[in-house]
């Protein structure tokens, strides 16, 4: 169920998000066992970009157990050369069929001066809808502590960060989001540490943003090491009672 659940949410961005990007990478598991990554050129005029372009787009972490079945959006501006570009996501968890567990992931690529603004809030749909839903969301910034114990009760929360991911991109705003949290590695230099200028120690110079918009879990939040919670502390937390 956990990997179905994992590969609808992959299906749902490719559909909708693909047809407006310049790029798609993945990232997935070969014959031979071992994590591979492929990047497709979707746009005629698209760059050729290599494996070290990209990595620092792609899942970051080493203690993946507590989060197998879960998957997370996310959206990340990152500076290639001298331009800005934007990443939106999807990583999921998997069960290996011998040990542990392991992430996997489908990554689009935009101009950050052209976000798929439209296509983010048709994702947002797609996931979770009630008639109160609208896509006139504002930015909204800091940690949301969503309530759900299985991977299909956090669709509204995912739903609800992507509509507000999309009035910050479309405000022009630089911000990395993510529907869930799945490993207190993905947790960057919080923005009160950047602005002062102290790096958290897992920062990586390509990622570009000045605010954050995360979701926790209690499941798997509680596996997260010391420095993560208090890395979460830092990055306040997000109002979901604004309509």
């Amino acid at each position: 169920m956990g990997e179905e659940f994992v590969e609808r949410g992959f299906d749902a961005l490719d559909s909708i998000l693909g047809p407006h990007a310049s790029h798609r990478v993945e990232l997935r598991r070969d014959a031979t066992d071992s994590f591979a990554v492929s990047i497709s050129t979707l746009d005629p005029l698209g760059d050729l970009l290599s494996k070290e372009d990209v990595l620092p787009l792609l899942p970051v972490g080493s203690t993946w157990q507590t989060a197998i079945g879960w998957r997370s959006f996310y959206g990340v501006p990152f500076r290639r050369q001298t331009k800005l570009h934007l990443a939106l996501g999807a990583e999921g968890i998997l069960r290996h069929a011998t040990r542990g567990a392991y992430p996997i992931a489908k990554v689009f690529l935009f101009e950050f001066a052209k976000p798929p603004v439209s296509a983010l809030c048709e994702l947002a749909n797609n996931l979770y809808q009630t008639p109160t839903d609208t896509n006139e969301a504002t930015s909204t910034y800091g940690v949301v502590t969503g309530k759900a114990r299985v991977p299909e009760d956090h669709a509204e929360v995912e739903a609800w960060i992507l509509r507000r991911a999309a009035a910050a991109y479309k405000a022009g705003e630089q911000l990395l989001f993510r529907t869930l949290l799945l490993s207190g590695d993905e947790i960057c230099s919080p923005p009160i540490l950047r602005r002062i200028g102290l790096s958290a120690g897992n920062e990586r110079s390509p990622l570009v943003f000045k605010e954050v918009l995360f979701a926790t879990v209690p499941c798997i939040r509680g596996s997260f090491h010391l420095r993560a919670k208090a890395q979460l502390w830092t990055c306040g937390s997000a109002n979901r009672d604004e309509p």
